[in-house]
């Protein structure tokens, strides 16, 4: 709107203040309208979001014993670990964590995605029994982690070699619903090393020391045994890469067995036993006890007869009469062929 000498004075008033009513206290000041550098930059900052914010520098390498087993030690060691083992996963340590559990691998060298650990974390199933959750960051440094294992140097963490012991439990979990003591499929068993040897219709199952050319290493591998669409008729899982690796390192070390030592219990007391577990009369030494004094002292022909009969006495009762010899022939014949005897 312009204003010029048409308009009467009372109408270029009333236009001016149309203008300022308008305008209300958007209008401000010439030295008000642009602030300080400075108050600009921290106002931009400040409306930025997360996503516009500049990128942060890059942090150092995930540590296991630094980062990730502080984690575990906070949230899951109190039951996946040497004292408590649910699941027989073990995550107090990197070859606990690396060796997996009951239903195989938690953890997928570089694929956080698809490892078990993580997807139960973030479900919120994990820690079972919800007394704490893993912040943000812990989750993040997790992940972190899981991101930088490499799957190769993943196998030898675990040095010690595998023997039958080793590699016939997994074979048992995951192969014998077909291979087993009521169905074997080629006539092959994989119950037992000597079994896995003997083979079925299409030879031995193992070649000793070549695992290349061992056919249950060759149908492991191509993901042929166990069949992927017969798993969840057999009710078994998948056989895992690490179970894979410790077949074949097993195979390839000649398929060595290996003698079970007596489990002797040592100078520590066993961890998995509570002290009110040692209570239950199975963990007390055995100890010679007198027997109780009874009433009818001339009835009792051996220690057993008076703990009876002190039962018997405090409900105000006593032991039958002695059977005559016709009576306990007839019990021994009706015990051992269940007729009673002949006249």
């Amino acid at each position: 709107m312009v204003l010029n000498g048409t308009h009467p004075p009372f109408a270029r008033l009333f236009i001016i203040g149309a203008l300022l009513l308008a305008a209300g206290p958007g209008m401000v000041r010439a030295d008000e309208a642009s602030p300080a550098p400075e108050a600009a930059d921290v106002r931009s900052e400040q409306a930025a979001g997360p996503d516009e914010q500049a990128p942060a520098e890059p942090s150092a390498a995930v540590s296991f014993e630094n980062d990730i087993l502080p984690v575990f030690e906070a949230h899951c060691v109190r039951c996946h670990g040497v004292e408590r083992r649910l699941r027989e996963l073990d995550l107090s340590s990197l070859e606990g964590v690396l060796k997996g559990g009951e239903s195989g691998d938690v953890v997928v060298a570089g694929k956080p995605e698809q490892s078990r650990l993580l997807e139960l974390i973030l479900s919120g199933e994990m820690p079972a029994d919800g007394k704490t959750q893993p912040t943000e960051a812990e989750i993040a440094a997790i992940r972190a982690w899981i991101e930088s294992l490499d799957a190769a140097p993943e196998q030898t963490l675990i040095s010690k070699p595998a023997t039958e012991h080793d590699v016939i439990p997994i074979i048992l979990l995951r192969c014998t619903a077909c291979h087993g003591r009521s169905f074997q499929e080629g006539e092959l068993d994989l119950r037992t090393r000597a079994s896995i040897l003997k083979g079925g219709k299409s030879g031995p199952a193992i070649v000793p020391g070549k695992p290349d050319e061992s056919r249950l290493v060759q149908l492991i591998r191509e993901g042929v045994m166990p069949p992927r669409d017969r798993l969840l008729e057999a009710g078994v899982r998948g056989i895992t890469q690490s179970e894979i690796e410790k077949v074949v390192q097993w195979v390839a070390a000649g398929a060595p067995e290996a003698e079970v030592g007596p489990d002797v219990a040592g100078t520590e007391p066993d961890p998995l036993v509570s002290d009110e577990d040692r209570k239950f009369w199975a963990f007390q030494p055995p100890k010679a006890v007198e027997p109780p004094a009874v009433i009818e002292q001339e009835r009792v022909r051996n220690p057993i007869d008076a703990f009876i009969l002190r039962k018997l006495q405090e409900q105000h009762l006593t032991l039958s009469p002695d059977a005559d010899k016709a009576t306990l022939l007839r019990r021994a014949s009706l015990d051992l062929i269940g007729l009673p005897p002949e006249p």
